[in-house]
């Protein structure tokens, strides 16, 4: 596809269909051409212009975009209407609504994250390249690092990296987007526990071992050792009087 994006664009008739089918059409210019990230489409006037809508019916249609994380819209002299990149915790807070509405259990979306984890663990051992294993090796060791020095918080984040890190090295990107939307939907539910030193200290292990096999290319060993890695943490739940203040926390 070539040309601008106004030249892509056909008026429909009625403003709420007109604004969901602007949406659309831009959508769709948008995953067709593929711009990157904060380059600038065009702007508001020059879509009232070029499509003959009215104002309101773009800037609806723009809104729809904007939620989908799709756009960003600026305003000022060098503002105007930006390409953006979706972030997985929109996708996160829309799974999160339908578990809501559909009343799942705080375990049914652990064991998901489980299953779905020890798959890119089993994937990532065939596929990671020499500087995927590097930044898991990065990551765990300032894991150690901060784990050692009794920085929680540090050591809560470099956990997380290390398994967007693991989910990347599988180097499939839509179950990396399940992925991490579902680990923002447990790290919600899991946010401000707190882990002992030899807590901390296992998942370091863990974690290693997990490297091991992936460096290794051992894919079976890799998704075993991260299944239980991940049913270790259920189980640490289980056994704390964590667990009810975790499924209490889970109504997102």
């Amino acid at each position: 596809m070539s040309g601008s994006l106004v030249d892509h664009l056909v008026k429909a008739p009625g403003r709420r269909r007109a604004a969901q089918a602007l949406a659309e059409q831009i959508r769709q210019y948008l995953a067709e051409d593929r711009p990157p990230g904060r380059e600038r489409l065009t702007s508001e006037a020059d879509l009232v212009q070029g499509t003959g809508y009215s104002r309101a019916t773009v800037r609806e249609a723009l809104r729809i975009l904007e939620d989908q994380g799709l756009i960003s819209v600026r305003p000022g002299p060098a503002g105007g209407i930006f390409a953006a990149q979706p972030d997985p915790g929109n996708l996160a807070q829309s799974i999160g609504i339908v578990l809501e509405a559909r009343h799942v259990e705080l375990p049914q979306l652990l064991e998901a994250r489980r299953e779905l984890e020890a798959t890119a663990a089993r994937l990532a051992a065939s596929r990671a390249t020499p500087e995927d294993l590097t930044a898991l090796r990065a990551t765990n060791e300032r894991l150690a690092a901060a784990a050692a020095a009794g920085d929680l918080e540090l050591a809560v984040a470099e956990n997380l990296e290390f398994h967007l890190r693991l989910v990347d090295a599988t180097h499939n990107e839509v179950l990396a987007l399940l992925i991490k939307a579902m680990r923002q939907l447990v790290l919600l539910a899991t946010r401000d526990l707190g882990y002992s030193v030899q807590v901390r200290d296992e998942v370091v292990q863990a974690h290693g071992r997990i490297i091991e096999a992936v460096a290794a290319r051992d894919d079976a060993a890799a998704e075993r050792r991260a299944r239980r890695h991940l049913e270790a943490f259920d189980n640490y739940l289980s056994r704390t009087r964590q667990w009810e203040v975790v499924r209490q926390r889970f109504r997102l």
